[in-house]
């Protein structure tokens, strides 16, 4: 797979299971949700690709299930069940090492046949529903969150939010950017990465800006939804106009 992040945006969206090659390492998928995807290697290392950017996360950490100990993916189940469930054919609802001497990897995996899932469902892409399009139309004219919101006949706050979501799913926020406080789209232009989780990102912007630019903000963590998308496209330099996207979904 190509190490070009503005080639990878383009890409249809993966299968659970599909194999690729990242850093020579070979990942399959093991999730894939709206706006990104979950990979594993055969050793565990899982990483995240954000499918509107082809951005790749550097490894991620798992988590620990404080009741029982084990284990987690960055989607909630366990490693043993992402691994089996990307690397062996069939998904299963439980997994478990064969050795735990031997530790955490494909070839270490055992399942009951009884636990056994149905075949994994192919995602179907996400498609902004009438509401969000409308108020990402309405962004693109407008110019002012007021205007969006007396547009589509909803609050500021659910409009700015309809504009989010359809940011999530467009990718693409050009025509939409000037509702994004010019102090916070210039912090996150300050951060040498913007991706990943938004409560890891919060802080981060936090530190670019004085209390009094944050205590401005009105919505800020929808606001630092659509900052960060466009400040991802920006580094990308996709060339890929904002209103071409959205006339792709009518």
């Amino acid at each position: 797979m190509s190490t070009d992040s503005a080639s990878e945006a383009t890409h249809e969206r993966p299968r659970i299971g599909e194999s690729v090659e990242r850093d020579g390492v070979e990942l399959r998928c093991y999730d894939v949700c709206g706006r990104c995807s979950h990979w594993i290697a055969a050793d565990a290392t899982m990483r995240r690709r954000y499918e509107d950017t082809g951005h790749w996360t550097d490894p991620l950490l798992p988590d620990c299930n404080q009741t029982t100990g084990g284990l987690l993916a960055n989607t909630g189940q366990r490693i043993e069940r992402a691994l089996h469930n990307a690397w062996i054919a069939q998904p299963v609802r439980h997994a478990c090492l064969k050795d735990a001497r031997q530790g955490l990897h494909a070839d270490n995996l055992q399942t009951d046949a009884s636990t056994t899932e149905r075949p994994p469902r192919v995602p179907r892409p996400r498609r902004p529903s009438a509401c969000i399009v409308r108020a990402l139309e309405a962004a693109a004219r407008s110019d002012s969150l007021e205007d969006v919101a007396r547009h589509c006949s909803v609050s500021k706050e659910t409009a700015i939010n309809y504009v989010a979501k359809g940011v999530a799913l467009v990718g693409c926020t050009a025509g939409v950017a000037h509702l994004v406080d010019a102090s916070l789209l210039r912090a996150l232009e300050r951060l040498p990465c913007v991706s990943g989780a938004l409560r890891d990102l919060v802080p981060l912007v936090h530190e670019q800006m004085s209390d009094a630019e944050w205590e401005r903000i009105e919505f800020p963590y929808n606001k630092l939804r659509i900052g960060r998308a466009y400040e991802e496209q920006r580094r990308l330099q996709q060339g890929v106009t904002f209103s071409a996207r959205v006339a792709s979904y009518e």
